[in-house]
């Protein structure tokens, strides 16, 4: 594993990812699970001081629609103007390694004073910045990656006019007009077709918008607090619902940038 203190900052190098789709080829819904791929990266807290922690954490699935458990990848990239502008590569080989889930990348902000700082100018709104992660096919990293970036903030606003993060706290599952209980092992069973699943969230739903996702051929997002989930047939399924919460980054030529706060969450239902 390489030392996140000495490698972090220094991946403003020699890769970028590219993703090709044939000619002609319709693209696979959204919100359908068909390939490997990430589903959201989280920054916890969005918006950091110099020498403050940050954790982040990212939700990635297979192509069957099962959450992935292997080794990520993490480098802060720099500014995300750099990126936007097409400055920024990024090498997974230069980057934190994340073997699995369980252990979150945590990343300590430099100190304006620290040698080597070179997150940017923070002004009185602070600094846009980018992270990166790269995924592995079956978890091998001698295969090519998959790549997502995520924007967060270095500021120095105080605590309580932060940008936050939104909740998701958890879900209620229902068929017909009955509640389902989860099993001991978390998993509700129904013998219905369909199922009506509720996000329960902090802020309420207004402010947020609502991303569903499935290994369902037929799956058809509602963007709502609110998701029918009608599959194909008998099995197990996972859906996997992620929030975002609008913010805006005040640049300093007088422009804005949105990016967003994240949380998500999965609920698994067998069809019996």
């Amino acid at each position: 594993m390489k030392s996140m203190t000495s490698r972090i900052l220094l991946c403003f190098v020699l890769f970028s990812a590219l993703i090709c789709v044939g000619c002609g080829e319709p693209f696979d819904p959204p919100a359908v699970i068909k390939t490997f791929r990430f589903l959201g990266i989280k920054a916890d807290p969005l918006e950091s001081a110099p020498g403050e922690e940050i954790t982040f954490s990212a939700l990635v699935v297979n192509s069957d629609g099962s959450i992935y458990e292997g080794p990520v990848a993490w480098a802060v990239v720099g500014s995300d103007a750099l990126r936007l502008e097409g400055e920024v590569t990024f090498n997974p080989e230069d980057a934190f390694l994340q073997p699995d889930p369980e252990t979150p990348f945590v990343w300590t902000v430099p100190t304006e004073d620290a040698e080597g700082f070179r997150l940017g100018e923070l002004d009185e709104n602070g600094i846009l910045l980018t992270i990166g992660a790269a995924a592995f096919p079956d978890g091998n990293m001698e295969k090519e990656p998959i790549i997502a970036y995520k924007t967060f903030v270095v500021s120095h606003r105080a605590v309580e006019n932060r940008r936050i993060n939104p909740e998701l706290e958890n879900f209620s599952v229902r068929t017909g007009g009955s509640a389902l209980r989860p099993g001991d092992d978390g998993v509700y069973r129904t013998t219905a077709n369909k199922v009506n699943i509720k996000a329960h969230t902090d802020p309420l739903p207004n402010d947020l918008t609502f991303h569903w996702f499935a290994g369902e051929d037929e799956f058809e997002p509602d963007f709502g607090a609110k998701q029918d989930f009608e599959p194909d047939g008998e099995g197990a399924y996972e859906v996997y619902c992620v929030i975002r919460k609008k913010h805006y980054f005040q640049q300093t030529n007088n422009s804005q940038t949105l990016f967003s706060g994240i949380d998500w969450r999965s609920v698994k239902i067998t069809f019996e």
